[in-house]
């Protein structure tokens, strides 16, 4: 079985500057990953991926080769998924290499040991699953300190930045100039269930919490808007009592979301978009920041740069709402 390990290490790193040739115990720390991989029973090929020359010779000369990979995937914002395409697609073009099974290994784990790479490929093999991951127990508190020097439980999991050990994010999701709220009805007012009568009525459960999220964010002036492929009238009805904008039965909802930014001249960038399903991914993408419920599907939740602690329709608005106010970034163009 042919297993190829990738270790990307792109040089351009923010939190530790040039932290994957940086020494630990001797050695720079991107060799520990290649020593482990080197020393497997069943990888069969090492590669790195960089975008780096310091990088390239370092991992060449603990034995491993190298891809060099383009500009435009080793950016902050580059998806590691991304330059292991890059490997594959650069190793089948120029020598037909096409392995059986895939090996991600990250340079900031320098303590990986072989056992793990053969114990998780073995197990991969076994149960003939897709994919399998190695995690270790996490023991880190999850608070934050407060004004009073009391602990606090963390408002939400920034997915893609990073908490660090003093609490504070290692980058900042939120658009600096927050001007849009547009989100999904189902799962994020209602909490993605039905009630069905025995007349065959429709009629759904929405919280109140939620509701005074939407009435303090309109107090701040925040423009919103909700965007549902759900046809009930109850869609309709909620938000006219939460007196939103709401369009509802909408099969395809980002040409809908980028016109309604179009039209009260709002940029993509400077709008939030809250959504649970698939259907939202379009938009999540498109909007400053994407943020999903913690009950949301699991390529939402990957799609989304906040992950809340709310489930949609209880609370998750509510939630989201208290951060945005708290950022005191809200732009009041919707009074």
């Amino acid at each position: 079985m042919e297993i190829l390990a990738i270790i990307p290490a792109r040089g351009g790193s923010k939190g530790i500057p040039r932290k994957n040739v940086l020494p630990v115990a001797g050695k720079p720390l991107i060799a520990h990953n290649i020593a482990a991989a080197l020393a497997s029973l069943r990888v069969t090929r090492v590669i790195v991926s960089t975008d780096d020359a310091e990088i390239a010779a370092a991992a060449r000369a603990h034995g491993a080769e190298v891809v060099m990979r383009p500009d435009a995937l080793a950016s902050d914002v580059a998806r590691s998924e991304d330059a292991l395409l890059h490997v594959l697609d650069t190793l089948e073009d120029a020598e037909g290499y096409r392995p059986d099974a895939l090996a991600l290994l990250q340079s900031t784990s320098p303590l990986t040991p072989p056992d793990d790479i053969d114990g998780t490929l073995t197990t991969l093999e076994e149960q003939n699953a897709d994919s399998a991951l190695a995690v270790v127990p996490f023991h880190y508190f999850l608070w934050s300190r407060g004004d009073d020097g009391s602990a606090e439980e963390r408002m939400a999991r920034l997915a893609r930045a990073r908490p660090v050990v003093n609490g504070r994010p290692e980058g900042d999701v939120l658009p600096g100039r927050i001007e849009a709220l547009m989100m999904d009805f189902v799962g994020m007012l209602t909490d993605d269930r039905v009630f069905v009568s025995s007349a065959g009525e429709e009629s759904v459960a929405c919280s109140r919490s939620d509701g005074m999220g939407i009435e303090l964010l309109s107090k701040a002036g925040l423009a919103m808007t909700v965007i549902s492929k759900e046809q009930n009238a109850v869609v309709a009805a909620r938000c006219r009592k939460l007196k939103l904008e709401c369009s509802h039965g909408i099969d395809t909802k980002l040409p809908l979301s980028l016109h309604w930014l179009e039209e009260r001249e709002i940029a993509p960038a400077d709008a939030v978009y809250i959504g649970n399903d698939i259907i939202d991914l379009p938009c999540m993408e498109a909007a400053g920041c994407a943020v999903a419920p913690a009950d949301a599907h699991p390529q939402a939740k990957a799609a989304a740069h906040i992950v809340l602690n709310a489930n949609g329709g209880r609370g998750a608005i509510r939630e989201l709402a208290d951060m945005l106010i708290a950022s005191g970034r809200i732009a009041a163009i919707g009074l």
